[in-house]
């Protein structure tokens, strides 16, 4: 989700922690352009691992209304771009839900390297966090868990102004998406870059994916919506190659 405030713009993908079937990669498709050469990870960026954000303007506050998860729920993104040296590839998943108390896990799939976590929560506040050790939970602090989240992350410094929408069509688990694709210029430092964000109605509250990117067209920060639904088992997850 992005917040649009007079200093920053902050794209949101991890939607059941604090602070989003077939595995198979997002690639939009605006008119005129049937091949779909974009990745549905539309140009974003993100700052803070949270609950859902809260927006500024009427237009964000209408998707900052997002249903409630259910057991079962997951969602796979992978990050990548030139602010990490390999993609980061991440599935959350709610595994159990009594009111406001739930707990969600996250799989964290580096080359070479996995670590599952899990957050039980109260209403949107993190409480108690362990890492899963064969089959030993081992308590973490707070604090680590978020240093983990903030894997996810990369932030814009300043909003500069919105530079268009276009309608594409987003291609999620094989399935087509009708979505808005919008710019913005940003800076990043003292350098201006180009923010572009992929949002639907059919997603509400949340961001499909972003991308950040220098003028030349250096990627910076990419989030891409890989997977998205409800199953009783967990979902299989593909290997960053």
């Amino acid at each position: 989700m992005i917040r649009r405030t007079s200093a920053a713009l902050t794209l949101t993908t991890i939607l059941f922690g604090c602070g989003t079937s077939v595995h198979q990669a997002a690639q939009t498709k605006s008119p005129g352009d049937p091949a779909g050469k974009e990745t549905a990870a539309p140009e974003g960026t993100g700052k803070e691992a949270g609950a859902a954000l809260k927006s500024t303007t009427a237009e964000v506050d209408k998707r900052d209304v997002r249903p409630e998860p259910v057991v079962g729920d997951f969602l796979i993104h992978r990050y990548s771009g030139s602010y990490r040296s390999q993609p980061l590839l991440v599935s959350e998943r709610v595994i159990s839900r009594d009111g406001e108390l739930s707990t969600i896990e996250y799989i964290f799939e580096e080359p070479n390297k996995r670590t599952t976590l899990r957050a039980q929560k109260l209403g949107a506040d993190v409480f108690s966090v362990v890492r899963i050790e064969g089959d030993d939970e081992v308590e973490m602090p707070i604090e680590s868990f978020e240093r983990q989240m903030a894997m996810t992350l990369f932030s814009a410094d300043s909003n500069e102004g919105k530079l268009g929408s276009i309608p594409v069509t987003v291609i999620v688990a094989g399935k087509e998406v009708q979505a808005v694709k919008t710019s913005y210029r940003v800076l990043v430092g003292d350098e201006l870059a180009v923010l572009k964000i992929i949002t639907s109605e059919q997603f509400p509250g949340r961001d499909l994916g972003g991308e950040l990117s220098r003028p030349d067209g250096t990627l910076l920060y990419r989030a891409e919506l890989l997977e998205a639904g409800n199953d009783a088992s967990e979902p299989s997850v593909a290997r960053n190659e």
